[in-house]
C-alpha cells in the first residue's frame, strides 16, 4: 500500500497488507486528525511537542473516535521472569503503555518517544533507530504476558533550525521516504502548516512529527 497523501501534504499514513494490522488503518487516520485539529485551535502548539504519555494518549484518542476501546498506562500481571536458571515462582506486578480492542481485534502496546533534528535526510536509518529498538525491545517483554496481539510504537517530534526553514519540503519529504522504505508495518506522519513558525522564541521551528508500529 502506497502512502494515502501527497509528502508535500499536512498529513499521511501509509499501512502494510499485514494479517492483523489492517484494522489499525482508521486509527491511523483519526491520529492524524487529531494532531492538527489541535494544532489549529491552539496555533502552532501541538500535543506531539509534549511528553510520551500525551503522544500515547493523542492515539488512544483516535482510537476511541472509531469506536475502539482504548486506555493508557494500565496495570497487568507480567509472566515469571527466569533468573538464574529457573522462573520466579509467581508473576509479577506490571504496566503496559496502550490497549485498543474492536470487533474480536486486541492489542498491547509499548511506545517511546524521541525528539530529533529534521536534518538528517543522510542517516535516518541510525537516527530513528535508537527509539525505534527501545519500544521493539520493550514490546518483547510485554509480549509474553498477554494473548493480545503485541504492538511495538515508536512516536518522534521533530525541531528545525530557523536558519533551515527553507528546506523544511526537502527534509520532510527524505524522512517520509525512509518511513516508507523502513521495516514498519505502518507509519504515519503530521507536519501541520500553523506550526511553520517560530513559536517560543528559541530560534527553532517545530514542525512535525512521525511514527511507526509494528506487530512483534
Amino acid at each position: 500500500m502506497k502512502f494515502r497523501a501527497d509528502p508535500s501534504q499536512e498529513f499521511g499514513r501509509r499501512l502494510k497488507q499485514r494479517k492483523g494490522i489492517s484494522p489499525l488503518d482508521e486509527v491511523l487516520e483519526a491520529w492524524g486528525d487529531e494532531h492538527l485539529k489541535f494544532a489549529n485551535l491552539m496555533d502552532g502548539d501541538t500535543i506531539f511537542g509534549n511528553n510520551e504519555i500525551s503522544n500515547v494518549s493523542a492515539l488512544s484518542t483516535a482510537a476511541s473516535k472509531r469506536g475502539w476501546a482504548s486506555t493508557i498506562e494500565f496495570t497487568h500481571r507480567k509472566e515469571p521472569v527466569k533468573r538464574g536458571g529457573e522462573c520466579a515462582p509467581k508473576k509479577s506486578p506490571g504496566r503496559c503503555d496502550l490497549f485498543l480492542e474492536k470487533d474480536g481485534y486486541a492489542y498491547f502496546a509499548e511506545a517511546k518517544l524521541s525528539e530529533l533534528s529534521l536534518d538528517h535526510e543522510s542517516d535516518w536509518a541510525s537516527t530513528l533507530g535508537v527509539c525505534w529498538n527501545s519500544a521493539i525491545n520493550d514490546a518483547e517483554k510485554t509480549k509474553g504476558s498477554t494473548q493480545c496481539d503485541m504492538l511495538a510504537i515508536a512516536f518522534w517530534k521533530f525541531y528545525l533550525p530557523i536558519g533551515k526553514a527553507g528546506r523544511l519540503d526537502d527534509l520532510r519529504i527524505a524522512l517520509i521516504t525512509h518511513l516508507d522504505g523502513g521495516h514498519f508495518d505502518a507509519t504515519a506522519w503530521v507536519f501541520p502548516k500553523v506550526c511553520e513558525q517560530e513559536k517560543w522564541g528559541d530560534g527553532y521551528w517545530y514542525p512535525g512529527a512521525a511514527m511507526a508500529l509494528r506487530k512483534v
